[in-house]
C-alpha cells in the first residue's frame, strides 16, 4: 500500500520526483514509494519541462538517480510517448543493454537543442559502477561529447 502524501510537517523528504511532501517512513528512500506514486507526479514534470522549452531554456543535461523514475524519465523525451515527445527531433539510446543508460535528445526548433538524459546510480549505494566518475570514464559518453561538439 502506498503512503499518503501528508503536509509537511515534523522530519519529512521531498523529492523532485515526488512533488508532495511524504513523511520519513514513507519517502526516505524511493524503494518505499510505489509506481503509482510516481505517476501520479509526472504531469507536473512534464509542464515544467514545457515550460523550460517554451522559454528556451532547457538544461543540456538531465540526470536521474536510481531506477524507480527511470522510465518516466526517458518516456518524457520519446517520441512514442507522451511529455515533450513531440517536440524531440532526434532520440538516441547511447547503449541500451548497460545497466546505467544514457540517451542523447535533440529538441526541435528554430535552434535545435541537444540534451544528455542520464540514469546513475543512487549516491547512497557503495558501487563504483554507475556513478558520475564512472559514466565520464566510458567509451560511449566520451564519444557522445565529442560528437555533439
Amino acid at each position: 500500500m502506498a503512503c499518503a502524501p501528508r503536509p509537511a510537517v515534523g522530519h519529512q523528504k521531498a523529492t523532485n520526483a515526488i512533488k508532495v511532501y511524504l513523511s520519513e517512513e514513507c519517502g526516505k528512500t524511493a524503494s518505499n514509494l510505489t509506481e503509482a506514486d510516481f505517476a501520479a507526479h509526472v504531469s507536473q514534470w512534464h509542464e515544467e519541462l514545457h515550460v523550460l522549452a517554451d522559454a528556451s531554456v532547457m538544461p543540456h543535461a538531465i540526470v536521474v538517480f536510481g531506477r524507480a523514475i527511470w522510465p518516466h524519465a526517458w518516456h518524457t523525451f520519446h517520441p512514442n510517448h507522451h511529455g515533450l515527445g513531440q517536440r524531440v527531433s532526434k532520440y538516441e539510446a547511447i547503449w541500451e543493454d548497460a545497466p546505467h543508460r544514457m540517451n542523447r535528445i535533440v529538441i526541435g526548433g528554430a535552434v535545435p537543442h541537444e540534451l544528455l538524459l542520464v540514469r546513475l546510480r543512487h549516491p547512497s549505494r557503495a558501487a563504483k559502477q554507475g556513478t558520475a566518475k564512472w559514466l565520464i570514464n566510458t567509451q560511449a559518453f566520451r564519444k557522445t561529447v565529442a560528437a555533439s561538439r
